[in-house]
């Protein structure tokens, strides 16, 4: 295994890489000390290194004055290296040293908390935990990082993309059908109904889901059972006092449209929630629509980044990767006060983002409430930043009047 690790390195893009998941108690002192100096060799500019030349640097420059005994056992390592060189290396190996390493410093974490640390906190083992889930995909098969160059699987891939549509005509013609990689941002100000707006839509591509795939809504602004009340509703286009009124005839209808599962639609209630949380949630569930009430609200990156603007940016990143992986992310954030009395608000307006969720975003939808008399309950649903392919090319970049029919959950096109 030493010699398939040493042939890994060769090529300084891997050494570079991967390098430091191995430590010096995971090998033998020879296999370290020639690791060792393959740093040495590309830290003066070496780009890959073959096995002759670089045996000769090795005992005429590194080591002149090695004992013949040690000198036998390195040669010996470099021949049979040389003749293994064209051996196609393990990807076990790789996520080998990556698990070792990551159990070490969470092993170093878990007793800096246990020993009373304020500096460290469980949060930290989450991040670790993240991060080693990263770096295992970074590890697997380098080829699958790439897209496909043959152009038959290509365009077969994006015809046969598995997408849902929105319950809102408008964002049919501007947006058209949202898929997997999709990062959608809605933006509004407080009270302009944007969990209304997410149990509308919600709820209308929840029934287009395959039969055993959920929507998973993280849920950390209202009360919990507020919001999955509220969602019901907005599926039956009935008032939550109604449903409540008449659970018996109403909820089967419910379990009915969504394909006999009352659970179709999953909601997480918690006022903080991590990052790490949504990762672990979301492995342990098909999933075909990820729904997160507010996305800024989220925890995580809060040590990476150097202000709070830089930790959304990371966070948007975040999600836009998520989706990319698993489904389509729909996202609330927060419109900033010069939005305030605003129809159609622009994506610059969005609070604390400067340009991070803009450059992440694949769609940007925001909700204008006018303080205009005859506008109490009409929004203006505006698409400021659209690289969807929608069904109407002339509704790309839309300002549409759309009703909020707070009585029933739903948004309607006026």
């Amino acid at each position: 295994m030493e010699l398939d690790i040493l042939n890994m390195f060769v090529d300084k893009d891997m050494y570079d890489r991967y390098s430091r998941f191995i430590n010096k108690s995971s090998v033998s002192k020879e296999t370290w000390t020639i690791l060792e100096d393959m740093g040495v060799w590309y830290q003066a500019g070496g780009e890959a290194i073959y096995w002759e030349p670089f045996s000769t640097w090795f005992f005429l420059v590194r080591h002149t004055l090695m004992k013949e005994d040690q000198c036998i056992i390195f040669r010996k390592i470099f021949e049979r290296a040389e003749i293994l060189k064209d051996k196609a290396i393990d990807p076990k190996i790789i996520d080998s040293f990556i698990q070792r390493d990551y159990a070490d410093k969470i092993t170093e974490v878990s007793s800096v908390i246990a020993e009373g640390g304020l500096h460290k906190s469980l949060s930290d083992i989450e991040d670790l935990i993240s991060a080693y889930n990263k770096e295992i995909d970074k590890a697997g098969d380098l080829d699958m990082m790439f897209v496909t160059t043959d152009l038959d699987e290509l365009f077969d891939s994006i015809k046969h993309k598995k997408t849902i549509r929105w319950r809102l005509n408008e964002l049919n013609g501007a947006c058209g059908p949202i898929g997997k990689g999709d990062l959608i941002v809605v933006g509004a100000r407080p009270d302009a109904g944007k969990t209304t707006f997410l149990a509308s839509e919600a709820t209308f591509m929840a029934q287009q889901l395959e039969p055993d795939q959920s929507v998973l809504w993280f849920n950390n602004e209202e009360e919990g059972t507020k919001v999955f009340s509220r969602i019901i509703g907005s599926a039956l286009a009935t008032s939550v006092d109604m449903v409540e009124a008449n659970r018996g005839l109403y909820f089967p209808q419910y379990k009915r449209m969504m394909g006999g599962r009352v659970d179709k639609i999953k909601v997480l209630d918690r006022a903080i929630i991590h990052k790490s949380d949504i990762e672990t949630i979301v492995k342990n569930y098909n999933v075909g629509l990820i729904v997160i009430d507010q996305l800024w609200k989220v925890a995580g990156f809060e040590k990476e980044a150097t202000t709070e603007v830089d930790r959304q940016t990371k966070l948007f990143a975040w999600a836009r990767e998520m989706a990319k992986k698993t489904c389509p992310v729909i996202t609330v954030n927060q419109a900033d006060g010069s939005a305030e009395g605003q129809l159609y608000i622009e994506m610059n307006q969005l609070y604390g983002s400067k340009t991070g969720v803009q450059g992440e975003a694949d769609a940007i939808i925001t909700l204008g409430k006018s303080f205009s008399s005859g506008y109490e309950n009409v929004r203006g649903l505006y698409v400021p930043k659209n690289k969807l392919k929608g069904e109407d090319p002339s509704c790309r970049n839309g300002k549409f009047e759309v009703l909020l029919r707070g009585d029933i959950a739903r948004f309607e096109g006026v």
